[in-house]
């Protein structure tokens, strides 16, 4: 915590890139001259190292809901957008390391320190468990979380009233619908829920369907709705 800063905050080490010999990462910490220079020993960087990354709080965000009937059918849909904030993609990065107890994302290992001279911005450390500090908290895991999602679809068919009512219902109406179905952004392709809370620790899914039929029968006044 910080006077005058909030508490989404992030805060964490500057991530100095791979070591292309040994594929070990390393950080930058203060000099003691007004400077930086690198470490690669995970127990030289104290919290006076830390710098200011971004918010988990969007500058931005928002939702458009159209909804379209026509002649019984109807298809109504939430868009939803957030910009400007960040993410700590905790969940992506356990998938990334080979430690005990974690399970690994093929996809994403594949990009990864192999052999002496293997440089890239984006490969992952030497891998080896739990040896080397890939997986400590730095900026190398804090993320722009900008992205659209479709956070619910419906699309319904209501039956005409001169049919059901032969059956003594007033309506009855089927329907398909579904929560999260697409996203559009950075934490998609890392395969990661961009609405992760903000320790970025999350394993659930978060894609989510259901179908069904929806009726109402006359009795008197009232009504009686099923769902089956």
């Amino acid at each position: 915590m910080e006077k005058g800063s909030s508490l989404f905050d992030f805060i964490a080490p500057q991530y100095d890139g791979l070591n292309p010999e040994t594929g070990k990462p390393g950080w930058l910490v203060k000099d003691g001259n007004g400077g930086w220079k690198r470490t690669e020993d995970t127990a030289g960087v104290t919290t006076d190292d830390y710098i200011k990354v971004g918010s988990a709080i969007p500058t931005l965000f928002g939702s458009i809901t159209p909804t379209v009937q026509y002649k019984g059918i109807d298809l109504s849909a939430m868009f939803y957008y957030s910009y400007g904030s960040y993410m700590s993609d905790y969940s992506y990065k356990e998938r990334t390391l080979n430690n005990v107890g974690i399970g690994m994302d093929w996809d994403l290992i594949q990009n990864r320190w192999r052999k002496p001279g293997d440089n890239n911005a984006t490969m992952y450390g030497r891998w080896s468990a739990r040896t080397n500090g890939n997986a400590k908290y730095s900026t190398a895991w804090v993320f722009k979380n900008d992205y659209w999602r479709v956070r619910n679809i419906t699309l319904g068919y209501t039956l005409p009233k001169n049919i059901t009512r032969k059956a003594s219902i007033e309506n009855l109406r089927v329907y398909f619908s579904a929560t999260n179905p697409f996203t559009w952004g950075a934490a998609k392709n890392r395969k990661t829920d961009p609405e992760t809370g903000i320790s970025g620790n999350t394993y659930n899914g978060n894609d989510d369907y259901d179908t069904g039929v929806q009726g109402s029968r006359r009795i008197f006044m009232g009504g009686i709705q099923l769902t089956f």
